[in-house]
């Protein structure tokens, strides 16, 4: 019981959600990134990013830089495609990758 109190305490004072107006180089996220680092903590083995639950929902730049991050090669079509075929697109590709 004392371990799942301390956990919510922990889930509740950690954010490492990087808002539009926020670099990622901020004190909050290297704290964060230090702690999932002591804990072992993989976010894929938790979340997939899906068209549904991430890449519909941001932007096409954001998405653009989701795909360079996971090392896919960005195509003319990639670049050309409406947000929810990219979004579509993005899903496909970086689920190939680990």
């Amino acid at each position: 019981m004392l371990l799942d109190l301390l956990a919510f305490c922990v889930s509740r004072s950690v954010d490492a959600i990087q808002r539009n107006h926020e670099r990622p180089e901020s004190q909050r996220f290297a704290e964060a990134e230090k702690l999932a680092s002591a804990i072992g903590l993989n976010m894929n083995d938790w979340f997939k990013a899906t068209a549904e639950n991430y890449f519909g929902r941001v932007s096409k730049p954001l998405i653009m830089d989701a795909l360079k991050q996971a090392a896919i090669e960005i195509t003319p079509a990639m670049e050309k495609a409406k947000k929810s075929e990219l979004a579509t697109i993005a899903e496909r590709e970086v689920g190939k990758t680990k």
